[in-house]
């Protein structure tokens, strides 16, 4: 890391230094008590000084003393040759160890005294966190420019759009988005161009310079390899090909703008090093990542439970238990077995890697921790970790969550609710007459259905609401902090827009309208399992009294 320091660990280095002098002279009184005991007395001696070395380079390239760092190394390696036993080498070996030793406090005083060099770790939007008692009465309405040539194009997309709740914007030149993307609250791009146009446009430029560009996605004629090629080299998020799958845009759409402005992943660092802790952490959160740190091993469990991270790294040589161990005791609970593990040494021979990678671990960082490294490595694991969830616990269809997820959503919410002691409602919605729309325009336009209610519901409901699939045309949705009646308002106007889009199948056009049933708990009067029976009751005589309608259930 040399003389450079990411924002947050000035402040941190005072403090590091203080505790390396601490260090320096215990290590300097075991060195003596080495040179005069003998057996199991120097061993004891030898072991505690490893392992104050071992935390002393790790930490010390981290802080931009990269000299400390290195001769720390060095002497940690002379106490594993001592510790490995006598041999002819062994009173040599012991001098140059406290040789070096008494060399370790002029490395401090020699550390630069002036604050080092700031370095920006990359910024990621700062995560937005709903309060939980009082959340938003309204979905936040997303902006999405629309580039195309052709005005009935343009126009028939911001139809579909604004269907789907977005807002929209035209645009018919390239320049015209870019200057538009350059100002803020544009949350995501539809261009209808040549993917060759974008190579040397202002657009391409403006994305390139932006370590957070606005998501992109084109549309073409064609859906080949070298179509899709052509998109990635224009820099494209997405590619869709025409006739446009509305829906499936709006899915793609959906996971670009959720991908782009998602709170921060959830990291636990492990390590008996507490001022490489205190960098690590600094680092992370000038990303807004959220992170928990553990001295201690043995509380590691505790904490996994309460704070139920993303990503765990952790360091492979701690006194109390190795890394891997601690990652094969996680690994027992089959909660765990899915969350990406990386482990930090300050040892950077094969050795230390393969037993990172063989023992429980996904990937190895070498100390001195380098600021940028840690940040890509825990944000890779982390978002592929993230991916694995989502295809988990997601309906291939629709997007939302599957049946047995939603249920856990609305177990969950309503704990929430008994604290807060707030409203929680369970929306039950099923189509009218579906079976007649794939007996009489085929299974791919009851497809179509199914997935443009589902982006209907995502976009018109808030983040904090839960919606799930629970099979065929049947679905769930929890909403939050929400009493029945204001549910109801939200469900029928969604209702009313539904009834409104036309869809084309083999019979001709067409459209659908569903019915709701909705139920509200207050506090503890429900469980999960009664407020879906309540709700599925409210539906059935929605259905009763001639569909299309949404009704609340009987106290």
């Amino acid at each position: 890391m040399g003389q450079s320091l990411p924002a947050g660990l000035g402040e941190l280095r005072d403090g590091f230094l203080l505790r390396a002098r601490l260090d320096a002279a215990t290590l300097a009184t075991l060195c003596s008590e080495v040179q005069k005991a003998a057996g199991p007395g120097a061993q004891a001696s030898l072991a505690t000084m490893s392992n104050l070395l071992h935390r002393l380079a790790g930490s010390a390239g981290t802080f931009g003393l990269d000299r400390l760092g290195l001769r720390a190394r060095r002497l940690e390696r002379l106490c594993r040759m001592l510790q490995q036993g006598s041999d002819a080498d062994y009173p040599l070996r012991l001098q140059a160890l406290c040789e070096g030793l008494h060399q370790l406090p002029h490395d401090l005083d020699e550390a630069p005294a002036t604050p080092l060099r700031r370095v920006e770790a990359p910024v990621a939007p700062a995560p937005i966190h709903p309060s939980e008692e009082e959340p938003r009465e309204q979905p936040d309405v997303l902006l999405v420019a629309v580039l195309a040539m052709e005005d009935g194009f343009r126009y028939k997309l911001r139809q579909a759009l604004e269907g789907f709740g977005y807002a929209v914007e035209l645009f018919d030149t390239l320049d015209a988005v870019a200057s538009r993307a350059a100002r803020p609250g544009l949350s995501a791009i539809v261009a209808r161009v040549d993917p060759g146009a974008l190579a040397g446009s202002a657009l391409r430029r403006l994305r390139a310079g932006d370590s957070d560009p606005v998501p992109l996605v084109l549309v073409g004629p064609r859906a080949g390899f070298e179509d899709a090629v052509a998109a990635v080299r224009g820099g494209a998020d997405g590619y869709c090909a025409e006739p446009v799958d509305l829906p499936r845009l709006e899915s793609r759409l959906n996971y670009l703008i959720e991908r782009r402005s998602r709170d921060g992943l959830r990291v636990l660092l492990v390590d008996d090093d507490r001022d490489l802790l205190a960098a690590c952490k600094a680092i992370l959160e000038n990303v807004h990542m959220e992170v928990a740190t553990v001295d201690d091993p043995s509380s590691a469990l505790a904490v996994l439970a309460d704070f139920r991270p993303e990503v765990v790294v952790m360091d492979i040589r701690m006194p109390q238990c190795t890394g891997p161990e601690l990652a094969q005791v996680m690994r027992l609970d089959d909660e765990w077995l899915h969350v990406p593990i990386v482990y930090m040494s300050s040892q950077s021979d094969g050795a230390d890697q393969l037993l990172a990678t063989g023992k429980a671990g996904e990937a190895f960082l070498a100390k001195p921790i380098d600021a940028r490294e840690l940040i890509a490595t825990v944000s890779a694991n982390g978002r592929h970790a993230r991916q694995m969830v989502q295809s988990a616990s997601r309906d291939t269809l629709t997007g939302l969550l599957k049946h047995s997820f939603i249920k856990e959503h609305l177990a969950a919410e309503l704990e929430r609710a008994q604290r807060l002691r707030a409203p929680t409602c369970a929306v039950m919605i099923d189509l009218d007459h579906f079976k007649a729309v794939n007996d009489k325009h085929g299974h791919p336009a009851g497809d179509l259905v199914i997935r443009t209610l589902a982006a209907l519901l995502r976009q018109r409901l808030r983040v904090i609401d839960g919606i799930g699939r629970l099979g065929g045309e049947e679905f769930l949705c929890v909403l939050s902090n929400c009493p029945a009646v204001k549910g109801a308002g939200i469900i029928d106007s969604i209702r009313r827009h539904f009834n409104q889009v036309e869809f084309a199948g083999r019979g001709g056009p067409f459209r659908v309208s569903f019915s709701a049933g909705i139920s509200e708990s207050r506090g503890s009067t429900h469980n999960a399992a009664e407020l879906v029976s309540a709700a599925d009751k409210a539906l059935y005589r929605a259905k009763h009294e001639g569909r299309d309608r949404v009704l609340v259930a009987r106290p």
